[in-house]
């Protein structure tokens, strides 16, 4: 069945940026078939025009689905790692709106290099008037509520970093 059409959800008032999160629960992880949730999550995209959007957990299978939600509006922010895996903690942004100005994805030291256990992080900057902003996305490890510690740790001096060097 085809997901229902929703209706465009204009921003609360006084916001001019609207970023989201979505855990796409990677069929592989036990999550239900990727077809049904695509339609689902394409509609909810199509709805809510997102300027960006952290995933979670967007497996192989889902990189061609949901860029066929993108209809050109939407780029990835690495959408493989620097090793060419796959990214599981990847972003998409509005390319007609904003530009890239400086992008990474930092590997918790817990994990090494691997494909889910990252943050991927991007500094954009508004074409309409030049406004700056960051977003990073991540996937927090359930191991232990100390790994999640050590991971919250490392992602706010990364996030101090970024966010000194670009004053934002």
């Amino acid at each position: 069945s085809s997901a229902e059409q929703r209706e465009y959800q204009p921003l609360a008032e006084g916001a001019d940026l609207r970023i989201m999160t979505a855990n796409i629960l990677a069929e592989k992880w036990g999550g239900t078939p990727e077809a049904m949730r695509s339609e689902l999550f394409d509609s909810v995209l199509r709805s809510y025009l997102p300027d960006v959007v952290g995933l979670q957990e967007i497996a192989d299978e889902w990189t061609d689905l949901v860029e066929s939600a993108f209809d050109g509006k939407y780029a990835y922010v690495h959408a493989y790692t620097p090793e060419k895996l796959q990214n599981y903690s990847t972003m998409i942004y509005r390319q007609d709106k904003f530009s890239v100005i400086e992008s990474g994805v930092y590997y918790f030291k817990t994990h090494k290099l691997n494909n889910i256990r990252l943050v991927t992080w991007a500094v954009f900057e508004r074409k309409s008037d030049s406004v700056r902003f960051a977003v990073f996305n991540t996937h927090w490890s359930f191991d232990s509520v100390q790994v999640q510690i050590k991971h919250a740790e490392e992602m706010f001096e990364l996030i101090d970093r970024v966010c000194a060097k670009y004053d934002v």
